[in-house]
């Protein structure tokens, strides 16, 4: 995914103030650099951002670096690294927000007193998850102190590929899509592509509804006959469509 894409999406929805704290490959910060400047000025208000250089501990640093990417493998240390910042959410880039923000914030005003973070499973089916099967490194086994998300908070193709496991999304729609594997960019799952190609053909100073919204079902109506498109293209589109109905009774 185009790494400025992420933060597009969530500026689009918003109404609160963001704070960016972006990792990255020092070669790749004046590409950020140049596409988060170049915003237009009513969106560039809402938000400040920081570019960090990558960096790991000096002990044991390529054996760290090699758990996943770097760019990813760089997440398990951001505690220790942005000791000022008092709360965080942490994304990817493969990453797209289809409703506000500060709606998954407000989770953080629902831990109790000993949940220090909060995550979606990888899997509906713990059997079935990565981490327990394959991971190399220390990860909390049962879910001791953290808070979880449903799963509309991060649904994958995982989610969909063979059938539908994550039922919250019949009636409260995807949250969050997560396109894990490049799905966004190959032809592996469809209806993730189309969402990703709509948010990235959209216009800052054009329609949410007239352009976005539009442009998103006419992409999703083509993916009718994929696993994860035949679940119906509203799922995707719940959201966006709401964003959209309080945007215009406040304009009445």
């Amino acid at each position: 995914m185009h790494p400025s894409l992420t933060k597009v999406n969530k500026v689009l929805f918003t109404t609160e103030p963001l704070v960016f704290h972006i990792y990255a490959e020092h070669e790749l910060q004046p590409m950020f650099r140049q596409k988060l400047d170049y915003w237009p000025g009513e969106y560039k208000h809402k938000y400040l951002y920081y570019l960090y250089n990558i960096t790991f501990p000096t002990e044991n640093t390529q054996d760290w670096k090699k758990l996943f990417r770097p760019c990813g493998s760089q997440r398990l240390f951001i505690p220790s690294l942005l000791t000022d910042v008092d709360s965080l959410l942490y994304v990817d880039t493969d990453i797209l927000f289809l409703r506000p923000v500060e709606e998954i914030w407000r989770f953080f005003g629902k831990f109790n007193s000993t949940q220090l973070a909060a995550l979606a499973p990888e899997h509906e089916d713990k059997a079935a998850g990565w981490y327990n099967r394959f991971a190399r490194h220390p990860y909390y086994g049962e879910l001791d102190k953290l808070y979880v998300y449903p799963c509309e908070w991060n649904y994958r193709p995982d989610h969909c590929m063979y059938m539908s496991v994550c039922k919250d999304i019949d009636i409260n729609g995807v949250s969050v899509l997560h396109g894990c594997r490049r799905v966004m960019h190959n032809e592996k799952q469809p209806a993730f592509k189309a969402v990703y190609t709509a948010f990235k053909e959209h216009n800052f100073s054009s329609s949410i509804e007239k352009d976005l919204l539009k442009n998103l079902k006419k992409l999703l109506s083509k993916t009718s006959n994929t696993p994860c498109g035949q679940i119906g293209p509203l799922v995707y589109t719940k959201h966006i469509e709401e964003f959209v109905l309080v945007e215009k009774n406040l304009l009445s």
